[in-house]
């Protein structure tokens, strides 16, 4: 019962984060699309691209390992793939938090400067 748990769980993480990976490569290629926009939210969105990819590997990794493969290097290359693909998630989540504390920023001042005339 522990196993069928495993790949229940495998199923919809790899779902989710392919659903991720397709929606972070349609943002950026509509970002190619609009040159003023890429420059800044390409620093997001790029990094959600390759966490996510990472994420679907290991997911794939898990899935393997508990299902048609179940050695010992494909539950490390499951945990390889989740430690680095995290870190990525905690980049675009930083930069994006402190894109938007300078817009917030920036847009009070300009609010301030409009106030006094």
């Amino acid at each position: 019962m522990y196993e069928v748990w495993h790949v229940i769980v495998g199923v919809i993480d790899l779902s989710f984060s392919v659903f991720l990976s397709y929606c972070a490569l349609r943002a950026l290629m509509a970002l190619y699309r609009n040159p003023e926009m890429l420059s800044s939210q390409r620093k997001i969105w790029l990094p959600i691209l390759t966490a996510a990819i990472f994420l679907a590997l290991a997911s794939l990794f898990h899935l393997a390992d508990h299902t048609f493969y179940p050695n010992p290097a494909a539950d490390l290359l499951h945990e390889i793939a989740l430690v680095i693909g995290l870190p990525f998630f905690v980049i675009s989540i930083f930069r994006y938090s402190r894109m938007q504390t300078e817009y917030d920023r920036l847009k009070h001042e300009a609010a301030k400067k409009v106030e006094k005339g």
